[in-house]
């Protein structure tokens, strides 16, 4: 289990209003899609829990658990399942793999659609589309 000092620099509460339902922004998740998935299957074997989602886009996991659960032991689990998760992911690397300390603006055509698992001229398929919509959301720009 990680301190309190470092769990709050890995995790950040976004949103903690509503009883049983939470944000929080986690560091190293933010396009970092195999992070997520092992965050997200992770947690969901939690009896808190009743289910999480993980948002590689923006770094986030939305967490619903049980109401009378303090949302800072689901931090808690976060932080312990990110650490297993972490050894994991960095002990069998998919070289492919994005991951947060890459340049993306600096690789070839053939690189960047390695990253992102697709092909130059057959893109990627419907279900692929729509299996990469439930994990991600839509796509999006904020308004500036």
């Amino acid at each position: 289990m990680n301190s309190p000092a470092n769990t709050e620099t890995l995790i950040s509460p976004v949103h903690t209003c509503v009883p049983g339902r939470a944000r929080f922004k986690v560091a190293g998740l933010k396009f970092n899609k195999q992070l997520t998935q092992g965050l997200v299957r992770g947690l969901r074997g939690s009896s808190t829990i009743k289910a999480v989602r993980g948002n590689p886009n923006n770094g986030s996991l939305l967490v619903h658990f049980h109401p009378e659960t303090v949302w800072s032991k689901i931090m808690d689990q976060i932080a312990q399942v990110l650490a297993e998760a972490k050894n994991k992911s960095s002990s069998a690397h998919d070289r492919t793999a994005p991951s947060t300390d890459l340049t993306y603006h600096r690789f070839s055509a053939k690189r960047s659609l390695q990253v992102v698992e697709s092909s130059l001229s057959h893109g990627i398929t419907e279900e692929e589309a729509q299996r990469r919509l439930d994990i991600y959301g839509p796509e999006y720009l904020a308004p500036s």
